[in-house]
């Protein structure tokens, strides 16, 4: 994988299996990870892996809005790109 440093990247389903597993590989590349579950314990995933971390259920609208507020913060870290789009 390419050098991520400086990147932002956000992370969803990511309190265990393939997303818990994709955020290792963007932290282990240098990207500053944010995961989002609603599993109470991705903050404690978050504080293991190095990642922040926040709580969320992303089929419920008003956490849908949280997040694209959260991914409009870092739209031109990311090339312009949206990280969610409700």
């Amino acid at each position: 994988m390419t050098d991520l440093k400086g990147r932002c990247v956000l992370v969803t389903g990511a309190s265990r299996g393939i997303g818990l597993a994709v955020a290792k590989v963007f932290i282990k590349a240098g990207a500053e990870v944010t995961i989002l579950a609603e599993d109470a314990a991705v903050g404690d995933v978050g504080a293991k892996i190095g990642a922040k971390a926040i709580q969320a259920d992303v089929t419920d609208a008003a956490a849908r809005r949280h997040c694209t507020d959260f991914g409009s913060r870092f739209r031109n870290i990311a090339d312009g790109r949206t990280l969610w789009r409700a």
